[in-house]
């Protein structure tokens, strides 16, 4: 969640990196490579800015080149909840 009241809920298969991803010249979904889900805290070896989601964010990170859905970067984060349901 965020401290704007912005939240995302994502499954175990995202966690695991396992998003659509769009090739950014078509704009058609396209197989990836190993995508990560992360939780950051600086850009280039900088710490955020405000207007980047100081001080953390949760964004997807990868080698490719691709486009992930914008919903699932979440700006300013204030908190994490992980449930276990089976």
């Amino acid at each position: 969640s965020a401290v704007d009241g912005y939240s995302m809920v994502f499954d175990y298969d995202q966690v695991q990196g396992k998003f659509d991803t769009y090739d950014p010249q078509t704009m058609k979904l396209t197989p990836h490579g190993e995508l990560k889900l992360v939780l950051m805290y600086e850009q280039g070896g900088k710490p955020l800015s405000q207007e980047d989601g100081k001080p953390l964010r949760i964004a997807t990170a990868g080698v490719d080149k691709l486009i992930v859905e914008g919903h699932y970067w979440v700006k300013w984060v204030n908190g994490i909840e992980m449930i276990n349901i089976e």
